[in-house]
């Protein structure tokens, strides 16, 4: 039988609460230009840099752990885990947490900011709005919920969450060195992302005690 997911009074409540605040603050302060400044001074020092090949191919590659079909990829392995694993609960957690993928889409759609232009032609400029990053709040969020579902699924201890920070960090970045997205549009992304993880983690032992769905 699988781990069944208790959920604790460990304050996650107050950290969704001050983090979902602190996306709206940084959000507001994007829209109203207050990052303009270092956006830009960032940008161009780094466009000032003259890579090395092999520094390319390194960010090329560490993005593409991002991309969308990554996601789907890790999406539909972690759908179909979780399905066999938590049998007749297994959908329903599905289901709870699939919406949350769509949250940092949505969010570009309303602002419909504009990229920086990119650094180098081996990676041409995406065509989705810029802010917030969503490579930054997928990655928080797919890395963190993959680990955590399998390790209630196989009833281990607690998940590697220091590794998963790091891929999600690395793949953030690699954005901002890649020059398609401002350094802002990472840390909100990267903002987003944890806000959304809470949600889920909140969610999760609600849907294994049949307290939603």
């Amino acid at each position: 039988m699988p781990r069944r997911y208790a959920p604790r009074n460990d304050g996650k409540y107050m950290r969704f609460f001050i983090t979902f605040i602190l996306f709206v603050i940084w959000t507001a302060l994007k829209v109203f230009g207050a990052f303009h400044e270092v956006d830009k001074w960032v940008y161009d020092g780094l466009l000032q840099f003259s890579a090395p090949e092999f520094y390319k191919w390194f960010w090329i590659v560490v993005t593409l752990f991002g991309e969308w079909f990554t996601v789907v990829a890790m999406g539909v392995y972690t759908s179909f885990y979780v399905i066999r694993s938590f049998k007749g609960k297994g959908a329903a957690l599905v289901l709870c947490l699939t919406p949350l993928f769509f949250v940092n889409p949505i969010i570009k759609a309303i602002f419909l900011m504009e990229r920086p232009a990119g650094y180098f032609s081996l990676y041409p400029q995406p065509l989705t709005p810029t802010y917030p990053s969503g490579h930054a709040a997928t990655s928080i969020l797919i890395f963190f919920l993959f680990p955590l579902l399998i390790s209630l699924a196989q009833k281990t201890k607690r998940p590697p969450f220091g590794l998963a920070f790091t891929f999600a960090l690395l793949v953030a970045c690699s954005r901002i060195f890649l020059g398609v997205h401002w350094t802002s549009d990472v840390v909100g992304g990267l903002v987003l992302g944890t806000v959304l993880f809470l949600v889920a983690h909140k969610m999760i032992p609600l849907v294994l005690q049949r307290k939603v769905l």
